[in-house]
C-alpha cells in the first residue's frame, strides 16, 4: 500500500480485507514463520504455495508481513517472509497516513 493510497482509509478497513485464505495465510505464519512461502504450504498441510504466494504479497501491502530475507538453494531464490503483529502494523498504518497527509513530525 502506497502511503497515497491510506488518506482516506481506517486500520479497520485494511483488517476487514484479511478474511478468508488472507487471514488463516497470516495466522500460519504467525505460527512458523519466519519461512518461505514453499515452508508455509508444506507445513499448512493443506494449501498449495500457488494459493499462499499471492496472499503473501497481499499481506506485504497491507503490512501485516515483510521480507526478512532470502533462502537460496542450488536450483531457487525464495523470500523468506514473518508475520507483523497487528498493534505494530497498525502504528506504522498511521505513520503512512499522516506522512500521507503531509502532517510531518517535528523534531
Amino acid at each position: 500500500m502506497q502511503a497515497i493510497d491510506c488518506r482516506s482509509e481506517t486500520w479497520e478497513s485494511v483488517m476487514k480485507r484479511v478474511e478468508g485464505i488472507r487471514k488463516e495465510v497470516y495466522r500460519l505464519l504467525m505460527i512458523h514463520g519466519p519461512c518461505t512461502t514453499r515452508v508455509l504450504a508444506l507445513k499448512s498441510g493443506t494449501l498449495s504455495v500457488l494459493t499462499i504466494r499471492p496472499r503473501m504479497t497481499e499481506l506485504c501491502q497491507l503490512g501485516l508481513a515483510r521480507c526478512v530475507g532470502r533462502h537460496k538453494d542450488l536450483l531457487t531464490s525464495e523470500g523468506v517472509y514473518e508475520a507483523i503483529s497487528t498493534e505494530q502494523a497498525e502504528e506504522a498504518f498511521n505513520r503512512r497516513r499522516t506522512a500521507a497527509s503531509g502532517q510531518g513530525v517535528l523534531f
